[in-house]
């Protein structure tokens, strides 16, 4: 574990990129059952883009028919969403995402890049093969992936 950051860090959330290094680098000493229970666990894990996405059309469409229902200040729910999704679409950042990442959303890139990792390291590919040290093969993972 001595992987220093500017190693591991290349995409601007920086808590989320140390969070997948951590997992890599716990899997890289596990066993190969845990790791195909931590990549089916990848494969329905919810990236934030849906979120963002699902829910803020649901919410604008229930904003707007609380507006043609009662007529009342409900306009503001969907222009709100419209901003941030907006906002999420040009920049990736926003109170929004801020919010979702703080509950442990990551975007569908991050969780790729875990996905990809563990799978190097269980042998899917060949990059990682010759290294017999299981932290060089997750930094190996990481400089590959993220």
């Amino acid at each position: 574990m001595t992987a220093n950051a500017s190693e591991i860090h290349r995409s601007p959330p920086h808590e989320v990129d140390r969070s997948t290094a951590r997992n890599v680098r716990f899997y890289a000493t596990h066993s190969t059952d845990l790791l195909n229970q931590r990549l089916e666990q990848l494969e329905s894990e919810v990236p934030i883009e849906s979120v963002i996405h699902r829910n803020g059309s649901i919410l604008t469409i229930a904003g707007l028919i609380l507006f043609l229902i009662r007529r009342q200040r409900w306009w503001i729910l969907p222009l709100t969403m419209a901003t941030l999704q907006l906002q999420f679409s040009s920049t990736n950042r926003g109170p929004l995402v801020t919010f979702l990442r703080r509950r442990g959303f990551r975007s569908q890139g991050e969780i790729e890049a875990e996905k990809m990792s563990l799978r190097a390291l269980r042998g899917d590919f060949s990059a990682v093969g010759e290294l017999a040290d299981p932290i060089a093969r997750a930094r190996k993972c990481l400089e590959l992936f993220l």
